[in-house]
């Protein structure tokens, strides 16, 4: 759920890609990137973020296939927020014609974090993969030109279940 000025939008979805190289027997260093949407044909906010962080494995059993994991990864996300309106014309739209549409939408470059846990295990050779829970932040979102009508615009804010393909380099 994605609160966009009055409305909440629902939506989510969450692939993600993950890369990662290992830094010693319990850290790797972590590249991660997840595609989110909320919304409908009338509003709608999509996030891209890409984070570069940290993966740390609190646990060493070598007869276990799935290793559990922590990792934050500071980010940057890419959020793009649109809304379309109808206007009324007057008579033409009072007898069944159409109003105007306007779109109306503008894309920033916000600075965040992922924050994660999860289990990953080998599919097959350096492919894994990645079950977790995700904590994606991101800063507020700003509309200096006031594009969108409205009040405030929210950063994102959202925990959600992940499933990933990682590759180990």
């Amino acid at each position: 759920m994605y609160s966009f000025d009055s409305a909440e939008l629902d939506g989510g979805g969450y692939p993600s890609i993950v890369a990662s190289k290992k830094m010693g027997n319990r850290v790797s260093l972590q590249l991660e990137s997840s595609y989110l949407s909320f919304g409908d044909s009338y509003q709608g906010a999509t996030f891209l973020p890409f984070g570069l962080g940290i993966r740390f494995l609190p646990v060493l059993n070598p007869e276990v296939r799935g290793k559990p994991y922590l990792q934050l990864s500071p980010a940057l996300i890419v959020a793009r927020l649109s809304q379309r309106s109808t206007y009324a014309l007057g008579t033409a739209h009072a007898l069944g014609g159409r109003g105007t549409t306007v779109d109306q939408a503008f894309t920033e470059v916000l600075p965040g974090a992922i924050a994660g846990a999860g289990i990953a295990g080998p599919i097959a050779g350096k492919l894994h993969l990645d079950l977790g829970l995700r904590y994606l932040w991101s800063a507020n979102v700003r509309d200096p030109e006031r594009i969108l009508a409205g009040g405030r615009l929210n950063g994102l804010s959202q925990i959600s279940v992940s499933t990933a393909l990682a590759l180990a380099l």
